[in-house]
């Protein structure tokens, strides 16, 4: 007796069901090229009880990954080793900082059911090539005592207080973010172009777990919150656990990059 489900009798029919799906969609648009790695941090705790590590080794480089497509989107089926449940993945580059890498969490149906293709917003950055003739400000944000903050997000907003831009920023402090003038505005935006920006940031920063002391040292994303999908899949909200800095008051020329330095208590 046949147990073709979709198929006529007389062919075999095979089904496979995706387990999890991601398509990286960078904040101008369009799907990020480069060379991006969907990773699944499948690796047991504490790291020095799992394997040796040699000098200049990271965590990156022993994790699953999701296989990517000729389309740019990323996948794994069902039957390839994703557990089911609760799985944190990590969007990163591969040797570059075209793009700030993301830690978010997402949920594998069981093997019977089709897993989602998530859309995950990836924000520029300091190596990204941008537009030309866009409205940029590079910035970095560091404490009153010029330590860097990391992973710091930041918001742009216009004298109405409409949403401009977004920016995440790295391990170095540094952000890059694209400003675009509200959709309801009326006619042509003002040059200089009057803006506030909204530091959230995790301060004091973290520390590190001293149960998994070599975690700083091999996991370059070790203290990066991972985010639920897709609650805050667009990626415009704080991370958890971060406070809200400002609002800093900029005047930006239009179609200019600006490189502006943000002290945070």
């Amino acid at each position: 007796m046949s147990t073709a489900r979709f198929t006529p009798e007389r062919y075999d029919e095979r089904i496979v069901r995706i387990a999890a799906g991601v398509e990286p969609r960078g904040t101008l648009g369009g799907r990020v090229a480069g060379r991006l790695r969907v990773l699944v941090e499948d690796a047991p705790k504490p790291l020095h009880a799992w394997r040796r590590w040699r000098p200049g080794e990271t965590l990156d480089d022993f994790l699953g990954r999701l296989d990517r497509h000729r389309t740019g989107r990323f996948a794994r089926l069902h039957g390839t080793g994703l557990r089911g449940g609760d799985v944190v993945l990590r969007l990163t580059e591969a040797g570059g900082r075209g793009v700030v890498p993301r830690r978010v969490v997402i949920t594998v149906p069981t093997p019977d059911t089709a897993g989602e293709m998530h859309v995950v917003e990836l924000f520029p950055g300091a190596a990204a090539p941008l537009p030309s003739r866009c409205t940029v400000v590079r910035g970095r944000v560091t404490t009153g005592a010029a330590v860097p903050v990391r992973w710091a997000r930041v918001r742009a907003t216009d004298e109405d207080g409409a949403d401009v831009g977004w920016a995440h920023g790295d391990d170095r402090g540094e952000f890059v973010l694209v400003v675009t003038p509200a959709e309801t505005a009326v006619g042509p935006a003002d040059d200089p172009y009057a803006v506030r920006l909204t530091v959230s940031a995790a301060l004091p920063a973290r520390s590190p777990d001293p149960g998994d002391p070599l975690r700083p040292t091999v996991d370059p994303l070790w203290d990066l919150p991972a985010e639920p999908l897709p609650a805050a899949g667009s990626g415009r909200l704080p991370l958890p656990g971060q406070a809200q800095f400002g609002p800093f008051p900029f005047d930006l020329p239009l179609g200019r990059e600006t490189s502006i330095p943000i002290s945070v208590p």
